[in-house]
Formats: structure tokens, sequence, C-alpha cells
């Protein structure tokens, strides 16, 4: 478990506490529904630790809006600072950028789709009596 940035920010402090508060209290309630990995709770706390109050509030409900029954769902990380949405356009500034042809570099969309259902499944599993697998 890899140690997450402590906010001063008391906004995010509370933020924070509704997000674990939901996960603690009424998440236990419903089957794990998410259709992404992370879930949409632990990304919504990554996105506050990382991005604080307004942007992580931001990220956490386009988050939300895109967890839907048409989404594809899969893998999905919090994005760094250089990653966010509305900053990858500025970094591009030429007509043509080269695509790179090697084929060991990220995954693909269908490996990441993969990725994330076989974690949904594990995570299901885990949360299931051996009399509910059968």
């Amino acid at each position: 478990m890899t140690a997450h940035p402590v906010s001063r920010n008391p906004l995010t402090w509370m933020l924070t506490a509704l997000v674990r508060g939901y996960q603690l209290v009424v998440s236990p309630w419903f089957a794990p529904r998410c259709r992404y990995y992370p879930s949409c709770s632990a990304y919504a706390l990554g996105s506050l630790r990382r991005h604080g109050p307004l942007t992580g509030t931001v990220l956490a409900l386009w988050r939300v809006l895109r967890c839907n029954p048409w989404s594809g769902g899969g893998v999905d990380q919090v994005p760094s600072r250089d990653e966010l949405p509305w900053r990858r356009r500025r970094n591009v500034s030429s007509e043509h950028v080269d695509v790179p042809t090697d084929t060991d570099g990220s995954p693909s969309d269908a490996d990441r789709i993969a990725l994330g259902a076989d974690l949904r499944l594990d995570h299901r599993l885990s949360h299931q009596s051996p009399q509910e697998r059968i």
C-alpha cells in the first residue's frame, strides 16, 4: 500500500470524510457495480488527495458520470497534473505527431478492458461466500 500525501486543506478533509463515510456505511449495502478499476469511490479519494478539493471533485464527478451501463469500463487511474484532460490539448503543438510503432508499449484498450473485467470478477468473488460461488 502506498502512502498518500496528507492535505492541509480542511475542504479536502471534509470531502474525503464524506467519501470514506459512503464507503463504510452506504457501499456495503449494495453489490459492487462499478465498471472501472479502481472503484469510483477509490478514484474520488485518489483524485481529492492528488489534486485538491476543486480539481479532485471535478475528476470524481466526471468519473461517476462515465460509470454507466453503456460504458465499456476498464482500468482508469487518477491522472497526473500533466495528464489532466483540459491540459492535454496544450501539450500537442505540431500538426504531425509521430505515433510510436513499437508493440511493447502501453497496453491496448482491449487489454485494459480485459484487466478491468478480471479485477471486477476477483473483487466479486472475494466478497462471496463459498456457497454463492457455485
